[in-house]
């Protein structure tokens, strides 16, 4: 049975300048090179690592 909210727009729409950074959140840290991760891939916009369960990656913009 499919529930019909995954086939919802959001009526909210993704600002990412109200986003707030914390450079101690794990990730920033990953991202600022402070925390060892296996970097699966890297450019300007993207860095992808492997998670702790090693059969996800986790891309963070």
């Amino acid at each position: 049975m499919t529930s019909s909210a995954f086939l919802k727009p959001c009526n909210k729409a993704f600002n990412r300048n109200k986003m707030i950074y914390n450079k101690e959140n794990i990730f920033a840290k990953i991202i600022d090179k402070n925390l060892p991760a296996e970097i699966i891939y890297e450019d300007e916009q993207i860095l992808a690592f492997k998670d702790i369960a090693p059969v996800h990656i986790i891309s963070n913009t």
